[in-house]
């Protein structure tokens, strides 16, 4: 109950806070805490260290007048798009409540940019004329969401919404991607690589929205256009692009070189077209077929850019199905994913041949839908089916395969699995939100004697993948690279003598760790339990107070498997200090197979009962639980002539390694 009770002191503050929500400008602030956030971003920092820093003093320096609420995404669970938490509900909440909390985030998990965004939307009371909705990201959209479309929702909501974005750590490239919000609502776009930089565009976000109205727009204002392609496009590839926005069917659209104005006409650049006046939406353009920066424009015919949107062009991801073995003369269907422009074709020819030559029996790719049937060499042998370009000069892509003899194709790479390929290369970087892995070491204490020992490590946490490591080669040092999270470290050391711990691997943490010996139970006094014991209350870790001593016992065991016996003396914390020093016998006693010990005793007053102490082997004592009525503590029975064993690891025992 009292634990209860402290909780929900705790968590009042913030409660409270989040009651007054009518104001007439509100803010929330969308954290991103997905695993790339252990990445490093200046010196030896890692970015979650530097955002938790900067943004905490964001939190303490900001107006409270404004009610705020935060939201973060990707610190509880890996690989789960839906891990979301309202951190704090909109409100004033003290700014030193959110940094304390915002420093308990932990990253792990995905980038679900869209979805965060509606939630912090969801925080936005109907009573409030403006909002601030402000993005801190390291990454781009993970979970197949839109938030391009999303924030064209919130331009055209009656209040209004401005949708800033602070990409940290991010390439300029892809902060460019991420332009669609700001440009939609009105917000401001910043690119930051450093805490300073951080902190600079959280400040500007914060300004209020000046009372007066902006200067009139010239006469003539710019046209607004936008594009639904990604951030990046395969080399090649022909798109259908649908643009928003004013255009007509004169005006240009197309890719151009980074920075320009206009490009060269042909299958990437050309004018929009349509019938009777009307342009056409979508567009279909080709990709440049060289990788690197590119610009997607609308330009209209009087020479102004009405609409600009960097593009990556990154290498295609072409290739056939596996063929393997195919009877001579016969017909097969051959499965591919390319480009599919005008006078490319799929032939058949003998491997080495130059690329203009090849058999009769060839097709032209274009309009294919990824498929061709061709009827292979009656001649038995090894061949290849190749995707050639619209001048017969370059073999773009090819795959082997058997006319009539045995042929195994180790290359298992599938259509699918190249489409899928295609799919990340085109949206977030492959790889985005994983956790960096940790180069670790183990040692164990000075003054054990050297020799080979055998080492492994169990992951604790859920969401780990729950394979072990345990190096195959005994070594006197443990070196691995792990995940972040919770793991249990052995190592046999020669002689069967175990070392066990529980560690936690963090980026930026300590990594190196010292694993010690697990305390071998001592022979018991004769193992008959005989000898002068002590009880005290072990307090749980958030709790970090020196053992009480509870309870003396003289104990006594005169046979290997009969009763346990002896008298108790209660300390001034069982009893009281009135009561200090009363004495009386242990009325049941036990020691089972399984190494449980079980003790009762009944004081004469009050408060009556009866008393069971029941507990479980420990190093060379016992550790387990004293309870009466139907309430107890965690305790420790050790021998009175010995000093008590670590606490942390005692504690951690007993109540657990959290708080």
């Amino acid at each position: 109950m009292k634990a209860r009770f402290a909780l929900a002191l705790l968590a009042a503050p913030l409660l409270l806070a989040a009651r007054p929500v009518a104001a007439e400008r509100v803010s929330v602030l969308v954290f991103d805490a997905s695993g790339s956030m252990w990445n490093r971003l200046e010196g030896n920092r890692t970015r979650i260290e530097v955002a938790r820093e900067v943004v905490g003093d964001y939190f303490t320096r900001r107006d409270a007048a404004v009610p705020l609420s935060v939201i973060a995404y990707g610190h509880n669970r890996r690989g789960d798009c839906r891990d979301i938490e309202v951190v704090a509900p909109m409100g004033r909440a003290p700014g030193a409540a959110l940094s304390d909390r915002l420093r308990r985030l932990v990253p792990r998990g995905m980038t679900p940019l869209t979805e965060s965004l509606r939630q912090g939307r969801a925080q936005i009371p109907d009573t409030a004329e403006s909002a601030d909705i402000i993005l801190v990201t390291d990454g781009l959209e993970t979970c197949e969401g839109d938030p391009c479309a999303l924030a064209a929702e919130f331009a055209a909501e009656g209040i209004a919404i401005r949708a800033h974005v602070v990409g940290f750590g991010l390439t300029r490239t892809e902060v460019q991607a991420l332009s669609c919000i700001t440009e939609q609502t009105g917000g401001k776009l910043f690119e930051t690589n450093s805490g300073a930089e951080l902190a600079e565009a959280l400040r500007e976000v914060s300004l209020p929205t000046p009372a007066t109205p902006p200067p009139a727009p010239p006469p003539a204002p710019a046209r607004e256009a936008a594009f639904d392609i990604q951030d990046k496009a395969e080399a090649g590839f022909t798109y259908r692009i649908r643009w928003r926005g004013e255009a007509r069917f004169v005006d240009y659209m197309g890719f151009v070189p980074r920075g320009a104005a206009r490009g060269v006409v042909g299958p990437s650049y050309g004018v929009i077209g349509g019938a009777d006046r009307r342009p056409n939406n979508p567009v279909g353009r080709q990709a440049p077929t060289q990788i690197g920066e590119y610009d997607l424009i609308i330009r209209a015919a009087n020479g102004a850019v009405i609409a600009r949107q960097a593009v990556e062009v990154v290498a295609p991801n072409m290739g056939f199905e596996p063929v393997g073995s195919v009877a001579p003369g016969s017909r097969v269907v051959f499965q591919f994913r390319a480009p599919n422009r005008l006078e490319e074709r799929v032939v058949i020819a003998r491997p080495g041949d130059p690329p203009n030559q090849y058999g009769d029996d060839w097709a032209f790719a274009l309009a294919s839908n990824g498929r061709r049937q061709l009827r292979v060499p009656t001649e038995p042998g090894e061949y290849e089916v190749r995707y050639i370009n619209a001048r017969r000069t370059e073999v773009m892509f090819a795959r082997r395969f058997g006319v009539g003899v045995p042929f195994e194709d180790a290359d298992t790479t599938s259509v699918a699995a190249l489409a899928a390929q295609a799919a990340t290369a085109t949206r977030a970087a492959p790889g985005q939100d994983a956790m960096p892995e940790v180069e670790v070491t183990f040692n164990l204490p000075e003054g054990v004697p050297p020799g080979p020992v055998t080492w492994s490590a169990v992951p604790l946490d859920p969401d780990l993948p729950p394979e072990a490591w345990a190096p195959q080669a005994p070594s006197a040092q443990g070196r691995g690279r792990f995940l972040p999270g919770r793991y249990r470290v052995t190592a046999i050391a020669p002689g069967e003598v175990t070392f066990e711990a529980e560690v936690t691997i963090a980026p930026g943490a300590p990594a190196s760790f010292t694993i010690p010996v697990v305390p071998v139970a001592e022979e018991r006094h004769g193992s008959t339990l005989t000898g002068p014991w002590q009880v005290f209350l072990i307090t749980p870790p958030a709790v970090p107070q020196s053992p009480v001593p509870m309870l003396g016992l003289q104990l006594a065991r005169q046979t290997p498997d009969g009763p346990v016996t002896g008298n108790w003396t209660a300390r001034p914390s069982l009893l009281g200090v009135q009561r200090a020093g009363e004495t009386g016998p242990v009325q049941s006693g036990s020691l089972a197979a399984d190494g449980l010990l079980r003790l009762s005793f009944s004081p004469a007053a009050p408060p009556g009962g009866e008393f069971l102490l029941s507990v479980r082997p420990y190093g060379i004592g016992y550790a387990g639980s004293l309870s009466v009525g139907g309430q107890g503590v965690r305790v420790a029975l050790w021998p009175a002539d010995h000093d008590l064993p670590e606490l942390g690891p005692l504690r951690a025992a007993l109540h657990g390694a959290g708080p």
